[in-house]
């Protein structure tokens, strides 16, 4: 299966890829209890979740506005070149949490991550 390259330049120039975007609920597994809680257990098995989905790979997470929980998570993952000599690319995974999914998402995802300072958060992987 060919996927088709969507791809940008991250401020300090570098190609990034949209590699995969995955969305899940929010509130999965969580019937009732209270707000702080529920929040509180989501935020902490979220490295969990994004290992197990994308592996090594840096992370950032868009915190969420405070109250109860928005519908979904947003996980998408981005490659590029690698930061050092020893990787074969580097990674990035960028989470936020929203109500609803825009009607563009390329047009989101490049809002989402144009400014994000690739050097800083992403890691290197090797294959």
């Amino acid at each position: 299966m060919i996927r088709p390259c969507i791809c940008f330049k991250s401020k300090s120039g570098r190609d990034i890829q949209f590699v995969q975007f995955h969305v899940c609920v929010s509130r999965l597994n969580h019937l009732s209890g209270g707000e702080d809680l529920i929040r509180e257990d989501i935020l902490g098995i979220l490295p969990k979740q994004i290992a197990a989905k994308f592996g090594r790979s840096g992370v950032i997470v868009e915190a969420p506005p405070l109250g109860e929980l928005p519908a979904l998570i947003c996980f998408l993952h981005l490659e590029a070149a690698p930061l050092g000599r020893d990787g074969d690319f580097s990674s990035l995974v960028v989470v936020w949490f929203t109500d609803k999914l825009p009607l563009r998402l390329t047009v989101e995802f490049a809002r989402r991550t144009r400014q994000v300072d690739w050097d800083s958060y992403a890691l290197d992987g090797r294959f």
